[in-house]
């Protein structure tokens, strides 16, 4: 910047000391306006290149993401599956668990009524 300063600063020195010339004037005030533009020109380039970069960055990000995402539903089906597998198993082993208490108890009870019976 400050190379821009010291050459804008020297086109105001001409007119300075130029006196009342329009025509010099006007030719120095295009000459500032053609260094501020080419310096405008080479900042909006470095913005350019500077978001182009920045879209590639996000770019991989969201690819990264995207990718972990679709790994994580798929270990939550995968997860969805085990617990339904499990629970499944959890009833029918609960149905068994009553059958064979049911069984039990009507074997208490004809036990209990045998005995009954056959006490003087």
């Amino acid at each position: 910047m400050g190379e821009l300063s010291e050459r804008i600063r020297q086109h105001i020195d001409r007119i300075s000391k130029a006196g009342p010339n329009p025509g010099h004037i006007e030719a120095e005030r295009a000459q500032i306006d053609a260094i501020l533009v080419e310096e405008l020109s080479k900042q909006l380039s470095q913005l350019s290149t500077s978001i182009f970069d920045v879209q590639k960055i996000l770019g991989t990000r969201i690819q990264e993401l995207s990718g972990e995402m679709s790994q994580t539903r798929q270990e939550m089906s995968r997860a969805s599956e085990t617990a339904t597998e499990q629970t499944t198993a959890l009833v029918i082993w609960t149905r068994r668990l009553v059958l064979v208490t049911v069984l039990y108890t009507l074997i208490t009870g004809c036990l209990l009524a045998v005995t009954w019976l056959k006490s003087p």
